[in-house]
């Protein structure tokens, strides 16, 4: 296979530009879909079921979601996926508009597209993730993912920002449908990429092809518990995802308790920007620095456990944007080092696999994790800062304890050998 010449090189640009123009319907569509149960129906109840159904959607079908991107052109898996989520958006559109006072139809229709899209997310986030190292230089996969972040945290943004207007504005049908008319325009877009396509495999039948993908997606989960530093990884990271991902939720409480912070709802907002840009800045330092040896990587793990200590006890706002911003800037550091070498090590033949398995080990006790800490912060007096601090230590624990194991140092150097056959 040739080596990809530069990172903004024919391929990669319309792979990158292809995510660029569907994030930026999609950014807006989600906030439309949100709203408009609120004002249909009401209630929080079916808007939480509807939000529910497709995170559990998309977590069942990770696993396989890398088998399929293993074994399929992953060029056409992102094309054909791309087009499956653009037909679901018109649909949902068209579903919401014809059934402007029945929404129980258009809800149904939610339930079952909302769903299928967040499964053929899965897939595509398979593929795409995998699909990188294949088009730039080995050196410029973490440059290519700062790129590639950098497009879906600036979606996430604008439509935070500009999504609530637009919904009422232009209502959410015609989201919807600008939605769907951008994930085909990304569709067609992709299928230009070229790249040399993989000996196709015997055809099989359904039940024969079922059975094989579930297998190759264990083949992906015995390989990174196999593999000592990606097996450690895996505790690490689940540790930080399962202490720092529910903070988010509480976040709220502890900008407006006047024990804490006491600001306005605004701050909550802006913490999240801050968090967010530092995020995005944490992903360019990892491509574009050479300060990038494994103990470093292992360390900023550490660095954002102490950064959320820091917010737990901050009792300004100054004091409260700096310490998120902080761990921000360590988490990008961090999950760019990581990610960029699990692409770059893993055998190509397993890298979809490597890395949803690698997302579906860390990911899986997020769910009990919100639950354990919307409780806490139900206990008697409400202390989340406590909660924040707590959480913050035991992923300072975790780095510390994962930083003294070699084979987790040496994944995350960028020093180590690469293996692209």
């Amino acid at each position: 296979m040739c080596e990809p010449s530069g990172l903004w090189n024919r391929n990669f640009l319309l792979f990158w530009q292809g995510q660029a123009v569907s994030l930026a319907g999609s950014s807006l569509s989600t906030m439309a879909v949100a709203l408009w149960i609120v004002d249909a129906t009401g209630s929080a109840a079916l808007l939480g079921a509807v939000m529910m159904v497709g995170s559990l959607a998309g977590l069942l079908a990770t696993p396989i979601a890398g088998a399929v991107a293993d074994r399929y052109p992953r060029v056409r898996v992102i094309v054909w996926c791309d087009a499956f989520q653009g037909l679901s958006a018109l649909t949902m559109a068209g579903a919401v508009w014809a059934f402007p006072t029945a929404p129980s139809l258009a809800l149904a229709a939610l339930f079952l597209f909302y769903a299928a899209g967040m499964a053929t997310s899965a897939v595509f986030a398979a593929a795409a993730r995998a699909l990188v190292p294949d088009l730039v230089p080995p050196d410029l996969v973490p440059s290519a993912n700062t790129a590639t972040l950098a497009v879906v945290q600036t979606a996430g943004l604008a439509g935070k920002g500009f999504g609530g207007t637009a919904y009422r504005l232009l209502g959410a049908p015609f989201l919807l449908a600008v939605d769907g008319i951008t994930y085909l325009i990304s569709s067609a877009t992709e299928a230009f990429i070229r790249l040399p396509q993989a000996p196709s495999r015997p055809s099989a039948g359904w039940g024969e092809a079922v059975r094989g993908l579930a297998t190759e997606a264990k083949e992906g989960f015995r390989y990174v518990w196999g593999d000592p530093g990606l097996r450690a990884a895996v505790l690490a990271t689940a540790c930080t995802t399962f202490c720092l991902e529910p903070l988010v939720v509480l976040l709220p409480f502890l900008v407006k308790d006047t024990r804490f912070l006491g600001l306005p709802a605004d701050w909550y907002g802006y913490l999240l920007a801050g968090y967010g840009a530092a995020n995005i800045a944490g992903y360019w330092l990892a491509g574009h620095t050479s300060l990038r040896g494994g103990g470093l990587a292992a360390g900023t793990m550490g660095v954002a456990g102490v950064g959320f200590v820091g917010l737990g006890l901050a009792r300004s706002p100054g004091a409260a944007l700096g310490w998120i911003a902080a761990s921000g800037l360590a988490l990008g550091f961090y999950n760019n080092s990581l990610l960029s070498q699990v692409q770059t090590r893993v055998p190509a033949h397993l890298r979809a696999r490597a890395l949803t398995a690698f997302q579906t080990l860390t990911m899986v006790l997020v769910p009990l994790g919100i639950g354990l800490a919307g409780a806490a912060a139900e206990l008697p007096g409400r202390r989340v800062d406590l909660v924040f601090t707590g959480a913050g230590l035991a992923t300072a624990l975790a780095a510390l304890l994962a930083s003294s194991r070699a084979g987790y140092r040496e994944l995350l150097s960028p020093r180590s050998s690469v293996r692209r056959q």
